[in-house]
């Protein structure tokens, strides 16, 4: 969160305006929200920062460091019925058109007490040791209530239009890839049946979501706000309070990417501002 202070004119006796810059969701304010953009769709997920706080820092220490970027889902069980529905990925990398490598992973994490492995859910993958989760993760692509207790759910899908992207991974046609590419490939999912890049369920980018109030300037018209965004162009909301402590916040701007916005109709005292994410 950036905070940024400017004294109001003199006549005002020494109020202050303060912008307040943070990313929110529907449901947990101050929420990490991520974007995992592929091939066959994006999808946002709201990450549980407060109740998963050690399996969200491992997955976002990925994130920043790009190590998920042209990643892929390496596994899928959703051509079987009888098991967990789960598609499986954050373990390998295209590191060239033709060469796949594995991503270098962190220390294993602990494993946190989690909610349930809901459809549209995020967990951790891991080995039979509980403690052993580092940077593979998977979705849930149904309801695996039978994983409860024993697998790290630590983020969800955010809305409709991402569920139908995660039912996309699902209904791609699983290959035993295991005799070309090892073991662990036995339940490739390929779009066509061909060991090209362009037919695995690629992964290009996982990065957050974020908007921070960069700069504000009070000019004739009104108070102007303006913010930058990852990725850039996000539309945002602002909105705007008079009570930090106990206010309302009002929205004042919707869908918002063009970067700036002025306030036409500041209060007389004091206002908070802060850009935020839907």
């Amino acid at each position: 969160m950036s905070l940024f202070r400017a004294p109001k004119p003199s006549h005002i006796f020494g109020y202050f305006w303060i912008i307040i810059s943070l990313l929110a969701c529907p449901l947990l304010q101050g929420a990490t929200l991520v974007r995992f953009t592929t091939n066959l769709g994006t999808l946002d997920v709201e990450l549980f920062d407060e109740s998963m706080p050690v399996t969200v820092a491992n997955f976002l220490n990925y994130v920043d460091s790009g190590r998920y970027n042209w990643s892929f889902i390496h596994r899928s069980t959703t051509y079987n019925p009888n098991t967990i529905q789960i598609v499986q990925g954050g373990g390998f990398f295209f590191q060239t058109a033709n060469s796949i490598s594995a991503i270098v992973a962190d220390p294993p994490i602990i494993l946190e007490p989690s909610g349930s492995n809901l459809r549209g859910t995020l967990a951790m993958a891991r080995t039979n040791d509980p403690n052993s989760a580092t940077s593979q993760w998977f979705f849930n692509s149904a309801d695996n209530i039978q994983l409860d207790s024993n697998y790290a759910v630590f983020g969800r899908v955010t809305s409709a239009q991402g569920l139908a992207v995660l039912d996309a991974f699902a209904r791609v046609q699983v290959y035993d890839a295991s005799p070309q590419l090892g073991a662990v490939f036995s339940e490739l999912p390929l779009i066509q049946p061909a060991l090209a890049a362009n037919n695995f369920i690629l992964i290009p980018s996982i990065e957050r979501l974020t908007a921070r109030i960069t700069s504000f300037s009070q000019g004739a018209e009104g108070f102007q706000l303006n913010w930058a965004t990852t990725p850039f162009s996000t539309p945002v909301n602002i909105q705007r309070c008079t009570d930090f402590v106990g206010g309302a916040w009002e929205v004042i701007s919707t869908g918002n990417t063009t970067g700036n916005f002025t306030d036409l109709s500041t209060p007389a005292r004091r206002a908070f501002y802060r850009a935020v994410i839907p």
